[in-house]
C-alpha cells in the first residue's frame, strides 16, 4: 500500500520540474528595500565579490546610508576581529575575536597596510573607530586603513612651527564626529622648558571630509600621557578623545570634543589617586565603549584597573581589577569585556583571557609579543571622505530604484 502511495505522489510531480540544466531556478523579484536589507546582512568579504553582481549592487555597497545600516549589524563576535603588530615579526597580525575566544589557542595570520611597511616599533597603532584604523609612522606619517576592504589612505603632510626649537611631547588621537559625520585625527605637540615642564602647545584636526589639517585651540596645562595601549595616544570614547594628564605628580583627564573641538575635563576617581600618588604611571583606554583608568604602582608590583560606569558621573567609577605583580614590568591593556566579566587583555605582551574574581589569565596566542593592539569590527567606511557627494550620487540611487520598481511592474 505503501509503493502505491509513493508512486501516485510521483506521479503528481511534473517532469519538467526535475529538469534542472534546462530550466534554471529564476527568484522572484525583491523589493529595493529587501535587498539592501539582505545585503546589510553579509560580511564584508562577500560584499566585496557581489560588487560585480551589476552596476546597481556596486552604487548600493557604496551609498553612505547602506554603510552605516551595515555598520549597525557588524557588533557581533563573529565581525569583530584582533588586530596588533607583532614585534617579533614587526608586522600586522589579526584573527576573528569569536574563533580566538572560543577555540583553542592558535595564531593569527598577517595582514598588510598597503600604504604601510610596518617594521618593528616605527609604527603606532593610535586607535580604531568604526571598522577604520589610524596609524602613525616616522616615515609615511598618518595612515587611515580598512583591513576588512584592504584600502587605505596616507594623509597629507602636516607640520609644527617650534620642533627643531625646543624640547617637546607629542600625543594623537582618532575618533568620530557624529554631528558631522566625519571622522578626525588629533595631532598634540606640547613644548617644553629644560626641565621638562610644558610652556606653550600646538593643536591640529585632520578631516576626512575636507583631507586637510587645520589648527585649533591649544592644549590644556599639562602634558598628555599614555592612552589606548599605546605611549602618548589618547582613547575615543562618547565622541570625544581623553589623554591622561600629569601635574605635580597628580593624573587627571582632559578631552577634546570632535563635534565642537572644544576641550573639557573628566574627574577621576579619588581612592585610585590617593592610594598610587608616590609612585604610579596612569593610562586610559576605552573598552565597548566605556572608559577604562589605570594605576600601576611600580614600586609595589601593583596595578589597579577601573570602570566608569556612567560617562561623567565620579560615583560610577568602580574598581574591577587589583592585581600585585613580582614583576614591577608588569604591563595591562584591555580589549574586550566578556558576558561573564572576564576580560580579553594583552598581559605581559601576550594575549589573553584575565578573571578579575581571582587575577588568573589563560593564554589565546602562541608565539605573540605586542603592547599594542585593538579590536575592530567588519565594515564598509572608506578611509577617505565620507561624504555622499563624493562616494555615490542621488540619480544612482534613483535608478537603481527606479529599475527595481519596473522588474516588479
Amino acid at each position: 500500500m505503501e509503493g502505491n502511495e509513493n508512486m501516485a505522489i510521483g506521479q503528481q510531480i511534473p517532469s519538467s520540474s526535475v529538469q534542472v540544466s534546462d530550466h534554471p531556478l529564476i527568484l522572484p523579484d525583491l523589493p529595493f528595500q529587501v535587498i539592501t536589507e539582505i545585503l546589510a546582512r553579509l560580511p564584508v568579504k562577500s560584499l566585496m565579490r557581489f560588487k560585480c553582481v551589476s552596476k546597481s549592487w556596486l552604487s548600493l555597497t557604496l551609498s553612505p546610508h547602506f554603510i552605516k545600516r551595515h555598520l549597525s549589524f557588524s557588533t557581533s563576535k563573529d565581525r569583530e576581529h584582533l588586530l596588533f603588530i607583532d614585534y617579533n615579526s614587526g608586522r600586522f597580525k589579526h584573527c576573528s575575536l569569536a574563533s580566538l575566544l572560543y577555540e583553542q589557542p592558535s595564531d593569527a595570520v598577517e595582514i598588510v597596510c598597503p600604504q604601510l611597511e610596518c617594521r618593528d616599533q616605527s609604527v603606532l597603532l593610535v586607535g580604531c573607530c568604526n571598522g577604520l584604523i589610524c596609524i602613525c609612522t616616522t616615515r609615511e606619517g598618518f595612515v587611515l586603513w580598512n583591513p576588512s576592504t584592504r584600502k587605505s589612505k596616507t594623509l597629507p603632510d602636516f607640520s609644527f612651527e617650534k620642533t627643531s626649537e625646543h624640547k617637546f611631547y607629542a600625543s594623537c588621537g582618532f575618533g568620530y564626529d557624529e554631528t558631522n559625520d566625519d571622522y578626525k585625527v588629533v595631532a598634540v605637540t606640547c613644548y617644553c622648558a629644560e626641565d621638562w615642564e610644558p610652556f606653550a602647545s600646538e593643536v591640529k584636526v585632520y578631516s576626512t571630509k575636507t583631507d586637510t589639517w587645520r589648527r585649533i585651540g591649544d592644549f590644556p596645562d599639562g602634558y598628555p600621557m599614555s592612552g589606548s595601549g599605546n605611549r602618548y595616544c589618547g582613547t575615543f570614547a562618547e565622541g570625544k578623545v581623553h589623554w591622561v594628564l600629569n601635574r605635580a605628580f597628580c593624573p587627571y583627564v582632559v578631552f577634546l570634543d570632535l563635534a565642537t573641538e572644544t576641550y573639557g575635563s573628566l574627574d577621576l576617581p579619588g581612592d585610585a589617586i590617593k592610594s598610587n600618588r608616590d609612585s604610579f604611571v596612569t593610562d586610559i583606554q576605552t573598552v565597548g565603549g566605556s572608559l577604562y583608568f589605570f594605576c600601576r604602582n611600580y614600586e609595589h608590583g601593583l596595578v589597579d584597573l577601573w570602570v566608569l560606569k556612567e560617562y561623567g558621573v565620579i560615583e560610577s567609577w568602580t574598581k574591577v581589577v587589583s592585581a600585585l605583580s613580582y614583576d614591577k614590568r608588569y604591563f595591562l591593556s584591555v580589549l574586550y569585556q566578556l558576558e561573564n566579566g572576564k576580560l580579553l587583555v594583552v598581559l605581559e605582551s601576550d594575549v589573553r583571557v584575565l578573571n578579575p574574581k581571582n587575577n588568573k589569565s589563560r593564554r589565546l596566542l602562541r608565539s605573540v609579543y605586542t603592547r599594542s593592539a585593538s579590536i575592530y569590527v567588519e565594515s564598509l567606511v572608506s578611509p577617505g571622505s565620507v561624504d555622499a557627494t563624493t562616494m555615490m550620487s542621488g540619480l544612482q540611487l534613483r535608478t537603481l530604484k527606479a529599475s527595481t520598481s519596473r522588474t516588479q511592474d
